[in-house]
């Protein structure tokens, strides 16, 4: 056997380019890392056992099990793999069980210690094929140890007393199904009685043939060496899961090739983990899971669906050969080396960009594909990076993509035709970043809590499945930021009831691998989240989130009916930040009444749940004529007000794309410029703010009701100021100014349905008012020459307008 033969592994709390290694020809269960003769020898100092070579010493190896002078003996330059087991029966009697895998046969070698029993022990045998689990047993089944015997529905063989052991060593030539199990009981007489051992939580002792206990970590398949490779999955319930090899129906020829086995509960299982480690037969390129429903109460099995692993890094939607004619989603196999294009040179030197949040502008899109559309073409990384291309220099500094990770599995990005979704993943997240650009991917808490099988999301096995796959994705894709889409279910726990604390939340906030991770909760009702949502989000002062209190106060002051109250108060507050979700309570539970600042609320047009803008207003109704010069006025709120600003690519004209992205890049070339105006790192950061009604020297009409109607003949000369009267309930203005008071910025907005003249206030000395958009006048911000703001302005309706103060 060539000891030597050592192979890289990848291991949690390794970083890049770092491996551990692992002897594949050795026990990869500490429990049962050495054999009984070993163990004496190293007591007794003896080092037959350890060599060394150029290179490194190497791990000692075990002395062969196989007793001397028996019939038929396994020559050990024959032997690929050896595995020993060490179980432990009802009474606390020691089986110790060796496997020894060729070419042609596999040994097993069955050992006992001497018991008080009186009598000859036998061992009653058979085989357990594939994931099926059915006996096994033929006549020609005894040519595997002299005095082998039929015996019903096992086959029988004496032990031999060897150095006050009992021995037997069957040799199983090589059969079809590459994967069974052997399960045995040894007989013994006791007090003249024949008595049959075995564990505690089980009819009989069983060993895998063909595969492997593997290690627990880490989660997912992973090759390790050639063909082997290690799989790993959570799984609490009872009943064992099963592991399906087969080969994809589009990339085989003739019939695929299909296997199946369950693993052992005894060796294939770590707490709530289950691992094994296989070759995988050739031809053999996919895999799937089955993880068996239990009942409730009693525990057995009720049911069982082939899943895809939730941890796998690719996915495809084929037909498999146990699923008939549906289509099933199965994981691929990580390819090895030198399969696919290499992008590993190029992907060491990749990083996190780490973007201030303060100055980030985000552009949402929305990619999954609908139903009916083929699977592996691989078109959304290219949409991806042929919109990347197009907003260069527009000002986005950050992509939020939905739709480029599966959703059917936990870490598994969309499938192409090759199978290379991880390889087009990271080349994807490379060009971004070469263009300085943050990628911000879109998870659905909903699809997470029906991936994991869990009630909720803080349940202990979801926990632990979610920390893993958010680890894995922002470290194997280097991620800049995560969207938790439905994030009111990361507070839910038994029975839908809110927790004050979600433990998963708090997880998150202080695990160290995310701690560098944007993460960004979008709850679809804050109803549902703890106190109601008063304080929004529980954030521990690390979450951002999605402030859909502006959406819906913003949306109000412009669609609402003119003769309706709008509370300027809350539009006002929306405008600065609000306040009220982000500034720091006293006498308050830090999860909720911590201080976050300004720049962790992201302001929209639309919410990220609902139909755009455009689709919102009735079409042939009083608002539909100022469709435009609405969505425009939103837009501008968001960059003109503090935090971050987001806006969907549904909110954006198609139609139009060359004149709307001249306006979008204007928006954001204005917020860089003044950002040090607008954004400030605190609530209670000094700044000179102000507040203007109609007329300039007045404020908003904070708190006076709407007036009764009047009827009016038409041309009456009351008609005109009673409009601007009206108009005051419905305008808002605010200005920021610098510390020398030499800069200053001007945003109003109108809500009404008539213009309103709007007195500008008075400029220093020397500059003047410059119009950098005006929402329903677009054709002004569509040209390179500045256009001056007289001192009175005339105000479309629905509209806003954005100005700076500079000089002639």
């Amino acid at each position: 056997m060539d000891t030597s033969r050592l192979v890289a592994m990848r291991l949690p709390g390794f970083t890049a380019g770092r491996r551990a290694t692992v002897c594949l020809d050795q026990p990869l269960l500490s429990s049962s890392s050495s054999c009984h003769h070993c163990r004496r020898r190293r007591r007794s100092g003896c080092s037959a056992g350890s060599s060394s070579r150029s290179g490194g010493s190497l791990p000692p190896r075990r002395c062969d099990p196989t007793p001397r002078g028996r019939l038929q003996r396994v020559q050990a330059s024959a032997v690929e793999r050896r595995h020993a087991y060490q179980l432990v029966g009802s009474r606390n009697e020691v089986v110790r069980v060796c496997v020894e895998e060729t070419q042609a046969s596999m040994a097993v070698t069955v050992r006992l210690r001497k018991s008080n029993s009186s009598g000859e022990m036998s061992l009653r045998w058979w085989i357990l094929g594939g994931a099926s689990g059915e006996v096994e047993v033929s006549q020609g089944m005894t040519g595997a140890c002299e005095a082998t015997k039929l015996a019903g529905n096992a086959l029988v063989t004496p032990f031999s007393l060897e150095g006050g052991e009992f021995v037997v060593t069957l040799v199983l030539p090589r059969s079809e199904e590459p994967f069974s199990r052997f399960g045995f009981n040894p007989t013994y007489v006791h007090s003249g009685r024949p008595v049959l051992s075995r564990p505690r939580d089980h009819s009989f002792f069983g060993v895998p043939l063909g595969f492997y206990p593997g290690t627990p970590f880490p989660l997912g398949a992973h090759r390790v060496e050639g063909d082997w490779f290690n799989f790993t999955l959570l799984s609490d319930g009872p009943v064992a899961p099963k592991l399906h090899l087969f080969e994809t129906t589009s990339g085989g020829k003739g019939e695929p090739c299909a296997y199946e086995l369950e693993l052992d509960p005894t060796v294939n299982r770590t707490g709530g983990v289950w691992h094994c480690a296989l070759r995988v037969p050739g031809g053999v390129d996919a895999y799937a899971l089955s993880l068996p429903e239990t009942h409730p109460v009693h525990g057995y099995k009720v049911d069982e669906e082939m899943v895809a692993d939730p941890f796998g890094d690719d996915v495809a939607h084929t037909k498999v050969p146990s699923g008939g004619e549906k289509i099933c989603t199965v994981s691929l196999l990580p390819r090895g080396e030198g399969q696919g294009e290499d992008i590993e040179e190029e992907w060491e030197e990749d990083g996190p960009l780490h973007h201030t949040l303060s100055k980030t502008v985000v552009l949402e899109m929305d990619l999954r594909r609908e139903d009916g559309d083929q699977d592996g073409d691989g078109g959304v990384f290219e949409a991806v990076e042929t919109a990347a291309v197009g907003l260069e220099d527009s000002g986005v500094t950050a992509l939020a993509v939905r739709g480029l990770l599966s959703e059917e599995t936990l870490t598994s990005v969309t499938s192409v035709a090759n199978g290379l979704g991880s390889s087009a993943m990271k080349r994807l997240v490379a060009s971004l970043h070469r263009m300085d650009l943050e990628l911000f991917v879109q998870l659905d808490c909903l699809k997470l809590q029906s991936v994991a099988k869990a009630p909720h999301l803080n349940e202990g096995k979801a926990i632990q499945s979610l920390k893993e796959s958010l680890r894995f994705l922002v470290t194997e894709y280097h991620l800049d930021g995560i969207f938790f889409l439905h994030a009111e279910k990361l507070t839910h726990g038994d029975s839908g009831v809110v927790l004050d604390r979600p433990p998963i939340v708090e997880d998150l906030c202080n695990d160290p691998v995310l701690q560098s991770t944007k993460m960004v909760a979008v709850p679809f009702g804050s109803h549902l989240l703890p106190r109601e949502g008063v304080r929004g989000f529980p954030h521990w002062g690390r979450w951002a989130e999605m402030n859909s209190r502006f959406v819906t106060d913003m949306q109000d002051l412009f669609l609402q009916d003119d003769r309706s109250k709008v509370d300027l108060t809350k539009v006002s507050m929306r405008l600065t930040g609000s306040a009220d979700l982000f500034q720091r309570w006293e006498n308050g539970s830090y999860h909720l009444f911590a201080e976050r600042p300004p720049c962790y609320g992201l302001n929209s047009v639309s919410s990220m749940d609902g139909l755009p803008f455009s689709q919102q207003v009735e079409q042939g109704s009083k608002k539909a004529k100022f469709s435009d010069s609405i969505r425009w006025a939103l837009i501008t709120a968001a960059f003109a007000s503090q935090g971050v600003p987001l806006i969907r690519l549904l909110d954006l004209s198609n139609e139009n794309w060359a004149e709307e992205l001249a306006v979008f890049s204007k928006l954001a070339s204005f917020r860089e410029c003044y950002s040090d105006l607008i954004q400030q790192p605190s609530f209670d950061a000094p700044r000179d703010l102000r507040w203007h009604g109609v007329d300039a020297l007045a404020e908003p009409k904070w708190e006076m009701p709407p007036p009764a109607p009047l009827e009016l003949p038409v041309g009456s000369p009351l008609e005109e100021p009673l409009a601007c009267q009206v108009g005051e309930l419905r305008y808002i203005g605010m200005s920021f100014w610098s510390e020398s008071k030499l800069d200053a910025v001007y945003a109003g907005f109108n809500g009404n349905d008539t213009d309103v003249l709007v007195t500008l206030p008075e400029p220093q000395l020397g500059h003047r008012w410059v119009v950098v958009l005006d929402s329903g006048r677009l054709e002004l911000s569509l040209t390179n020459e500045s256009t001056a703001a007289s001192p009175e302005y005339l105000m479309k309706p629905k509209s806003s307008i954005l100005l700076v103060m500079q000089r002639p």
